[in-house]
């Protein structure tokens, strides 16, 4: 069995103590009469460059760091800086995401985050990633705050298809976000939030793979607060640039459709390094591309480990 593990951040310690008592995935955040979304492409949606694959040969045990369709026990601990657009802030999120094989077919998922936010008094509408994750700006106020996020679960299984050429597998699934961060210092939500969606796997060469989500989110408010209702559509595609380096390019499109009518498309750029069969690294770089992300760049470094 194999167990990822991203480190990345001096806090480690304190946030590994935290995330025992707590699991935390969606950020919403309450704090003023603007909405700031950050829409987190990593946690629950998941992220390809952090995910592992096992082959099934008892000839060739290789590791290939971009597969999101595999049902391994793993845990990731990453961090991820993001710059929002018209100097309206920053955010510093330290996330630790364990997957949990159920059988040889399903797998659960379950990230804790620990966020720090800092805002503007003139912060809007800020939109990035798979819109289960929001920091709500609801004063005209400016924002310093660290503290617990949201609770993130995740439930998917797998149908791998036979005969079906480049068509691999495809795997439905649930996403859901609990508000357990706090909405009164920016760091959580009122937001219960449901994604069913489903992957689907293709692969194109020995070294080419691709992989689609669709995304519906329907995100049900505690308060007075209008519900949201939207739809993602994510598409990683890995290239294997040797045995142990590996190169995702992703496009991810949102558009919700209630309480804050964004519409954005951002890329990704994620490079994969193993340093050893059981030892990896990750970088990627999230930037807009058109749309109303809110974002200037994220970037998200890891190291990960294999057991």
């Amino acid at each position: 069995m194999k167990y990822q593990i991203s480190i990345i951040s001096p806090l480690l310690s304190l946030f590994l103590v935290i995330s025992n008592s707590m699991v935390v995935l969606a950020d919403e955040t309450k704090v003023g009469n603007e909405t700031l979304f950050n829409y987190d492409q990593q946690g629950f949606s998941v992220i390809a460059s952090d995910l592992v694959e096992e082959t099934t040969s008892d000839e060739d045990d290789s590791v290939v760091p971009t597969d999101p369709t595999n049902i391994i026990p793993s845990l990731t601990i990453s961090y991820e800086r993001t710059e929002f657009s018209d100097n309206q802030g920053d955010s510093n999120i330290y996330a630790v995401e364990g997957w949990i094989p159920l059988s040889n077919q399903d797998l659960l998922t379950i990230e804790a985050k620990l966020v720090n936010i800092n805002l503007s008094s003139n912060a809007d509408d800020i939109a990035q990633g798979d819109g289960l994750s929001f920091f709500d700006q609801s004063q005209a106020q400016s924002v310093d705050a660290t503290n617990i996020g949201d609770t993130r679960l995740r439930y998917f299984h797998l149908i791998p298809v036979e005969n079906g050429g480049i068509f691999r597998a495809w795997a439905p699934s649930l996403d859901t976000s609990i508000p357990t961060g706090s909405s009164d210092d920016g760091t959580g939500g009122d937001y219960w939030i449901i994604a069913p969606n489903a992957v689907l796997a293709f692969d194109f060469s020995e070294s080419i793979s691709a992989y689609t989500f669709f995304r519906y989110v329907q995100g049900f408010a505690t308060g007075s607060e209008p519900d949201i209702f939207g739809i993602n559509i994510e598409i990683p595609v890995s290239f294997a640039l040797s045995e142990v380096t590996f190169l995702t390019l992703t496009l991810n499109f949102f558009h919700d459709f209630g309480r804050s009518d964004t519409t954005f498309l951002t890329g990704k750029l994620g490079v994969t390094q193993m340093l050893s069969d059981s030892i990896g690294a990750t970088l990627e770089v999230n930037l807009p591309i058109a749309g109303e992300s809110g974002i200037d760049y994220s970037i998200k470094p890891s190291l990960f480990f294999y057991l």
